[in-house]
């Protein structure tokens, strides 16, 4: 088979999976209008956008022109590893559908979730607890900038500016909270505006516009007031939205030119195009994942099975006491791409569990992926909670697009609230004394 041949093969290939996902997210995006109340369909959707509209990308624009991402290039080039992860992505959303639960259409739109006692206190904590926390910061006037974390942490303090981030992403969930609450007064409403713009601000990312997006969505479409046309024309508005805004996020900071692998390499063809493709798509880090299973010799991601995983259980173990604590998955991920050793460089490519459970469990690993975000979504819908199923979306969708270490207190909540709602389930009631018979119970 000559090189043509197989370029030929797998772009047949990335035609039929790239029509088979979009049948796929139509019908989710369908059951959704029409009052599907599965937290997966979400999830479907998220899926379609990182890893389905790469595909459309590809043969509408062309497939990004790699330079130093070296591990990018081989599993991009690589003919085997192509059309295994074309039967990934393809198979992955029918995982998805199975294994999150039975189909639940029609049903009445429970109450949103009003804030009251602990949630209340907890969504205004988190939100005027932002501004001190950026007031005693080392560098509190770099947080005037946006997108501080760009080039180095403000102040050089790599871990408070960690402590930061994640007051501002709970600031933002609590914002969009408060905003959605139908016991929430209108006065107090334009009071939690500063703080949703706050947050965003301080985060600097733009994974927080597209959480806040997808949260107020949801919330929205809770509460029953997105339905049919209106939640398909507002949920294209959100994504036209997000697009405009992540062009200009890397125009207007000069994210390219304040990269330091650009700096010192030829410019690859619209180097825009290839950071938006990293940033909005896993297939690249996917396809990575997949060649150095394929290749072990020629690349490796994890030094030995399991090791992202290792530090997702013990990340709370100072490194001080524990020298070779492994990093996050993210560093491991980002040091294939430019084929080094593994090293902490303070920033990171965005990655996937559905590549990373590759990575940690091998081919077992692509049933492993889609099923964790399933079971997500398959726990936190028996909830029957609003807010339980605002942190599942959150979490399952989450899954797909970044590592746990990312957003593990939004994990972690996740968790206790599960375990907290099945805690207070009421009991079943006993059964009934057939007529005619007296219980023996005393």
């Amino acid at each position: 088979m000559t090189a043509a041949d197989t370029t030929l093969e797998v772009t047949i290939a990335s035609i039929v999976v790239m029509v088979w996902l979009t049948i796929m997210v139509v019908r989710s995006a369908r059951a959704l209008a029409r009052g599907d109340q599965r937290s997966v369909l979400f999830v479907q959707i998220v899926f379609y956008f990182f890893f389905g509209l790469p595909l459309v990308l590809d043969l509408l624009i062309g497939p990004p022109t790699f330079t130093y991402q070296r591990g990018f290039l081989l599993g991009q080039q690589d003919r085997v590893t192509n059309l295994i992860y074309l039967g990934y992505v393809a198979v992955t959303p029918l995982i998805l559908a199975a294994a999150a639960g039975p189909r639940r259409l029609h049903v009445t739109t429970p109450p949103m979730q009003r804030l009251r006692g602990g949630l209340r206190v907890f969504a205004w904590a988190a939100m005027l607890t932002l501004p001190f926390v950026v007031l005693l910061a080392p560098a509190p006037e770099e947080y005037t900038r946006y997108a501080a974390y760009v080039g180095n942490a403000p102040g050089g303090n790599i871990g408070y500016h960690n402590v930061v981030v994640l007051v501002a992403t709970l600031s933002v969930v609590s914002s969009v909270l408060v905003l959605t609450a139908p016991n929430t007064p209108a006065p107090l409403r334009v009071m939690t505006m500063p703080f949703l713009a706050l947050g965003v601000w301080i985060h600097g990312k733009r994974s927080i516009v597209a959480l806040a997006l997808l949260l107020g969505l949801y919330l929205l479409w809770t509460r029953g007031v997105l339905r049919g046309r209106r939640f398909l024309a507002v949920s294209f508005s959100a994504a036209l939205a997000l697009g405009i805004f992540s062009y200009t996020y890397q125009t207007e900071l000069g994210r390219v030119a304040d990269s330091p692998a650009t700096r010192n390499d030829a410019a690859a063809a619209s180097p825009v195009y290839v950071n938006f493709r990293i940033d909005y798509g896993r297939d690249a880090v996917t396809r990575q994942t997949i060649y150095a299973e394929l290749h072990p010799d020629e690349l490796q991601v994890l030094e030995y099975r399991g090791q992202s995983l290792l530090f997702d259980l013990l990340f709370f173990v100072p490194r001080r006491s524990w020298p070779e604590k492994p990093y996050p998955y993210a560093v491991y991920a980002t040091a294939a791409m430019f084929d080094i050793p593994p090293r902490d460089m303070g920033w990171g490519t965005t990655t996937s569990w559905l590549e990373e459970a590759i990575a940690n469990l091998g081919w077992v690993g692509m049933l492993v992926g889609p099923l964790l975000p399933a079971l997500v979504c398959r726990l936190g819908d028996r909830q029957r909670s609003p807010f339980a199923g605002l942190l599942t979306v959150t979490v399952a969708s989450l899954l797909l697009i970044l590592h746990l270490i990312a957003f593990m207190p939004l994990f972690a909540l996740w968790v206790v609230t599960v375990i907290r709602r099945r805690a207070e389930a009421p009991a079943p009631p006993p059964a009934s004394t057939p007529s005619g018979m007296r219980s023996r119970r005393r």
